[in-house]
């Protein structure tokens, strides 16, 4: 998303592909937090369970970012950002 100037995302808006890759990683971390989630009700040692918890706020701490970082992307005004929003479907 970096690599738009200013000048092409006030024109065009953001990349909204990259957005669209943005929002299914956070799925797929979403799908690793249940996932961690699930083993980490299963186990009984103390230092896994505290390893899964350190690993599930790091996800969720990612996804928080990610989500900012879309919003603000979306949250761009451009010129013919529609245009470009429909035929990137």
């Amino acid at each position: 998303m970096e690599t738009k100037s200013k000048f092409a995302k006030g024109l065009f808006g953001p990349d909204y592909k990259a957005i669209e890759n943005l929002k299914a990683h956070i799925e797929r971390n979403m799908l690793r937090i249940q996932a961690l989630s699930k083993l980490q009700n299963q186990i009984t040692n103390k230092a896994d369970e505290t390893a899964l918890e350190t690993a599930i706020q790091a996800l969720i701490d990612q996804n928080t970012r990610l989500e900012e970082r879309i919003n603000a992307e979306e949250g761009t005004g451009s010129l013919f950002g529609w245009l470009v929003k429909l035929f990137s479907k």
